[in-house]
């Protein structure tokens, strides 16, 4: 880090002077000569016996000195930005950018059963541009890496170790702006915390799955002209952040004002390293190391999830939509009576039309009828056909129907404009009487449609029926035809119940609300689990990225969780879900208690466009089972 006169006097007039007036005056403790050696970055690793340096150095490499500058351990090379994560047993993941290999090196640093410091080569990735800042993250026990370029893109990485090497996982890219010159991940609360000269510490979630809610942290107003080098204490849960002339930390629960600063004697820190109650600092021309003695808040606080939400992992996922954006968005199971493992899912290309995928996520067929929305299936009593498939159509408001034979061959059989301005949710009811469709208008109003289908021609006709108003958006819905009831999410408010067995004079009751824990809005696909009388109302809890189990009858809350990746199969989680899909039927070996489908809002590793994931309803079950 350069400092300038000018920024040193533009940073007295944003500060008004604070930093002069609120910082503490620190008096070197002890300088330490690097012996020629040129530093970049620096970072304290602690053992049992003794604390060293780890220095990154562009005529060095990667270079362990003790507290006297001794080196202890060194690789050659031309190496410019450093992260380390403390790992189980005492050692640290070490990741460097390689300048003159242009490669993102993985290190374990270590002592062997003689206690002698080793640093072995995990790994290696090329890097076509060079990276100005890393930082490790720790998610659900996995190892991520960020790797931020000079040009302000930047990747996410699953760290991973395979047989002879760890493998680079991409997950997805983040586009942050230039002159990025540190980074550090508060896994405490999941947070990407950026240094960005002249902007501030910009702050966004470090979990791929969830919304980036990209926000300033602390504005460069705070810090100066000039800032970099972060550095987070857990035990303090502070950030602390090289500045002018100084250092200051700052609140990690999001205070824009320091709790703490320390002016330094003559010089600014290009790098620095929290001892607890000592501040080593890399001077300005990166060749001597100077201790403070510091004074620092205490806590008890812990660098543990302040959100725990159970995840379960996908065990397997479809193809991608044709479209990009967000364009899946619903999906619904046909079970194959006579060959359950060759049961389909079908889901939406809200954009394009209807695909129909194996169990395995191939795809099997695409019908291009324009921008349908949800979907859903019923088996009824016909001489040619085992179930049929309903869609709701925005590009000509309306319904289109699909036939499913017992092999599991799909066929249309067409069209039906139904008088609605635009059909958004759908589900269908099924009972003595015949087959439904309950569809929503995104104009706020629910009808119940009667499909008839011929058993001689394969035509159907379609008959107005009852209908509500006055309800925020509604898509998601569900029919419990065994009880005659159904379910629909008011997206914004929460789960209303219709008795169907009076509907006549019934009128929708709301039974889960929206809460910002167990169901946090948008509230989007709904469906059931249903094993014999008992079962789950299953949501989608848009707005935390979860999923949310309800009692059949939807009063009594179950439980929630999330669909993480799964590393080992090379599928990602799923996030913003909008539609899903559940079935208790056995489908063959892979999944003998049932399936869960859910809509894929980001689909990553790598970054792709949208699809659905699947989950195998036994990790659920061990889910309630604990």
């Amino acid at each position: 880090m350069r400092f300038s006169i000018v920024g040193v006097l533009s940073c007295l007039i944003l500060l008004g002077c604070d930093l002069e007036k609120d910082s503490q005056r620190l008096s070197s403790q002890k300088i330490i000569s690097l012996k020629g050696l040129i530093a970049e970055q620096i970072q304290l690793v602690s053992f049992p016996k003794q604390q060293y340096l780890l220095l990154s150095s562009k005529d060095k490499g990667l270079v362990l000195v003790d507290e006297s500058a001794e080196i202890q351990v060194q690789k050659d090379g031309r190496v410019e930005a450093l992260a380390i994560q403390p790992r189980e047993g005492g050692s640290y993941l070490v990741a460097a950018y390689e300048e003159q290999e242009a490669q993102l090196q993985l290190y374990q640093l270590f002592t062997d059963l003689n206690d002698d410091l080793q640093l072995q080569l995990l790994g290696k990735l090329e890097s076509a541009k060079p990276v100005s800042a890393l930082c490790f993250s720790l998610q659900a026990g996995r190892d991520h890496l960020f790797a931020i370029g000079e040009d302000g893109r930047g990747f996410e990485y699953l760290l991973s170790p395979s047989d002879e090497h760890w493998d680079f996982t991409e997950i997805r890219p983040i586009y942050l702006g230039e002159e990025v010159n540190s980074c550090s991940v508060d896994n405490r609360r999941g947070r990407l915390l950026v240094s960005q000269p002249p902007v501030g510490i910009l702050a966004l979630n470090a979990d791929a799955e969830r919304d980036e809610e990209r926000e300033l942290l602390i504005s460069a107003k705070q810090l100066g002209d000039d800032f970099g080098s972060l550095r987070l204490g857990y035990q303090q849960d502070q950030i602390w952040i090289a500045v002018e002339q100084g250092v200051q930390a700052f609140d990690l629960s999001g205070s824009d004002r320091p709790d703490q600063s320390w002016t330094l004697p003559a010089e600014s820190p290009a790098s620095i390293a929290v001892f607890g109650d000592r501040l080593a600092v890399l001077n300005d021309n990166q060749s001597e190391i100077t201790y403070f003695p510091i004074n620092t808040k205490l806590t008890s606080v812990t660098d543990s999830p302040l959100e725990i939400v159970p995840t379960v992992a996908a065990r397997g996922q479809t193809d991608p939509v044709h479209s990009y954006g967000d364009a899946a968005d619903d999906p619904a199971i046909w079970v194959n009576s006579h060959s359950p493992a060759n049961s389909l899912i079908f889901a939406t290309d809200k954009k394009k039309g209807l695909n129909i995928y194996h169990l395995s996520g191939g795809l099997k067929q695409h019908f291009p009828v324009g921008r349908v929305n949800n979907v859903d299936i019923r088996k009824i009593s016909h001489p040619n056909i085992d179930a049929i498939a309903v869609a709701s159509n925005r590009t000509n408001p309306g319904l289109d129907l699909f036939s499913i034979s017992t092999t599991g061959e799909v066929g249309y059989l067409g069209y039906r404009g139904i008088g609605l301005h635009d059909p958004y949710g759908l589900c269908l009811q099924q009972d003595d009487s015949g087959l439904y469709a309950w569809v929503s208008d995104k104009e706020a109003s629910l009808h119940q449609l009667k499909i008839n289908v011929s058993e001689s021609s394969n035509e159907f006709e379609i008959e107005q029926g009852i209908q509500f108003d006055d309800y925020g958006q509604v898509e998601g819905c569900v029919v419990d035809d065994q009880f005659g009831t159904l379910f629909f999410a008011e997206e914004d408010r929460g789960i209303w119940r219709l008795d169907l067995k009076s509907l006549s004079e019934a009128s929708p009751e709301l039974v889960a609300e929206v809460d910002g824990e167990k169901l946090v809005a948008d509230i989007e696909g709904l469906a059931l689990y249903q094993d014999g009388d008992k079962g789950y109302l299953v949501i989608s809890s848009q707005g935390n990225d979860s999923y949310a189990l309800f009692s059949r009858s939807g009063n009594e809350f179950i439980t929630h969780f999330r669909v993480g990746m799964n590393p080992q199969l090379g599928v990602d989680g799923s996030s913003e879900t909008d539609g899903l899909a559940v079935t208790s039927s056995a489908l063959g070996a892979e999944y003998p208690q049932g399936l869960l489908v859910v809509q894929d809002g980001r689909n990553r590793m790598p970054s792709a466009a949208q699809n659905f994931k699947l989950v195998d309803w036994r990790d659920i079950n061990r889910l309630l089972s604990h």
